[in-house]
């Protein structure tokens, strides 16, 4: 056997001692950085182990604080700084290359490609995320997704309460996403935006 051969354990090890070094937090796991008071950017460092390397596609992202905290509170879960990024996208479209690939094969590899990857994610990762800061930028990002679910409607809604547009604009997106969710069979799902719709009752009833 290959004693120089690296494990997937070595490789991420090494890829969040480098990004550590050039500013990120690790946070359950996933590689943050402070982009402002309310929005972190956001690795996701995918991993593929082959039989004689192993292959990080990292993605990158912005979490949005208010919009995560909400998010969780509406669907009843404890909120963890970093856990999901409110937009994502492969590091590719942020560098002039085009998608990289980073291989680790050895331990001759570890830190050469760490560097590489933390050098892109600076140079050009982290400076084409700060275009998604702010409610108006993450909802003209999102928009397009919300017939995909996965989130995005929760998240969609979630914007429009905390960006401040008109309440009946807000509630009607909010009921029609609950009756689209029974429809599909969604139920429990759809609860998200009911709670939402009475969270805004409660708020007007103190007003």
């Amino acid at each position: 056997m290959d004693q120089t051969r690296v494990s997937a354990k070595e490789v991420m090890a090494i890829c969040h001692a480098e990004l550590a070094r050039v500013g990120a937090k690790v946070s359950y796991g996933t590689p943050l950085f402070r982009i402002d008071i309310d929005n972190l950017a956001w690795v996701g460092l995918n991993r593929g182990v082959h039989n004689d390397f192993i292959r990080i596609n990292p993605n990158i992202g912005v979490h949005c604080q208010p919009i995560q905290r909400l998010v969780c509170e509406l669907s009843l879960e404890r909120y963890q700084e970093g856990r999901f990024a409110t937009v994502s996208f492969a590091l590719g479209v942020a560098t002039p290359a085009g998608t990289p690939e980073f291989i680790f094969r050895t331990l001759e590899d570890l830190r050469p490609e760490a560097e590489r990857l933390a050098s892109l994610l600076v140079d050009h990762g982290l400076p084409y995320l700060k275009q998604f800061v702010g409610y108006e930028s993450l909802m003209s990002e999102i928009r397009e997704f919300i017939p995909n679910l996965g989130g995005y409607p929760e998240k969609y809604a979630a914007l429009m309460y905390l960006s401040g547009r008109p309440q009946a604009e807000t509630r009607a997106f909010a009921n029609a996403q609950k009756t689209k969710f029974i429809e599909l069979g969604l139920a429990d799902e759809a609860v998200f935006f009911e709670r939402l719709l009475k969270k805004m009752a409660l708020q007007n009833k103190q007003a």
